[in-house]
């Protein structure tokens, strides 16, 4: 029990994060479009009302107000709307879903969250690399090629049940913030300098 609830409370931090983030990339892109001429005191007044119209957004308004400003979404979207409808269920039902947490016109929650998979081939079949697991190609070479790429994983939660979360999912979820965070700030980054 304790696992699973320090678990859940690291994956609610992330999650939050994840808004955070979103909301400070809002103020970049409303102080970046201002004129110089501001005095200290208004600069931190329209500061201050910037946060104050982030924090009021539910965070689909939140993440669309951002990719509306970008020259390309942050990649990953529907996962990290996931992530946040998991959160929520966490905070507000202690982590049974509900229906207002289940996936339109399903009975279940679906968390995504980009992981990345590291495999090599055998026999042109896929084998994801695991702990503990020698590597065997089974090809008779030497050597064997390791092949890397992001992708979606997801669990499902019915209605009803309670998310539970793994040390393992934690990790990858962790990761996924990152890479969330990494391609945002890159994205911003391109805009400001592209104008």
């Amino acid at each position: 029990m304790y696992a699973s609830w320090l678990l859940a409370k690291g994956f609610q931090d992330l999650a939050r994060g994840i808004r955070e983030t979103l909301e400070e990339a809002i103020m970049y892109l409303e102080v970046v479009t201002w004129q110089p001429q501001r005095t200290f005191p208004k600069f931190h007044e329209d500061i201050a009302n910037i946060r104050k119209r982030a924090a009021g957004l539910t965070f689909p308004k939140l993440l669309a107000k951002v990719n509306s400003r970008l020259i390309e979404p942050v990649i990953f979207e529907p996962a990290f709307l996931s992530i946040q409808k998991a959160r929520n269920c966490l905070e507000h039902r202690g982590g049974i879903v509900g229906p207002q947490d289940c996936d339109h016109e399903d009975t279940a929650l679906i968390l995504s969250f980009p992981r990345l998979k590291v495999f090599y081939c055998r026999k042109g079949e896929e084998v994801e690399v695991r702990r503990n697991e020698p590597i065997d190609a089974q090809d008779d070479q030497a050597e064997v090629q390791l092949l890397a790429r992001i992708e979606l994983r997801s669990k499902r939660y019915q209605q009803g049940e309670r998310i539970a979360l793994t040390a393992g999912d934690f990790g990858e979820i962790a990761m996924a913030c990152h890479y969330f965070a990494s391609d945002l700030a890159r994205k911003l980054l391109t805009l400001s300098k592209d104008g």
